[in-house]
């Protein structure tokens, strides 16, 4: 879980506030992009590379321990 969380907290600052507007705060894609002054397609793109980093970091971490 540590992992997961560093992960989080990593690289662009941009994905972990989109992943925590959609998470923590509930709110719509159409919100979140208002919000960030994006259109949906980049929230997207920013909302996905964060879960794949994610991923990523939890598949390495169920492999090595």
């Amino acid at each position: 879980m540590a992992l997961i969380s560093s992960a989080l907290n990593a690289a662009n600052s941009t994905e972990r506030t989109v992943v925590e507007m959609r998470h923590i705060d509930c709110r719509g894609w159409d919100k979140i992009a208002e919000a960030l002054y994006m259109s949906r397609s980049n929230v997207f793109n920013y909302y996905n590379s964060r879960v794949l980093l994610m991923y990523t970091v939890y598949s390495i971490q169920v492999q090595y321990y």
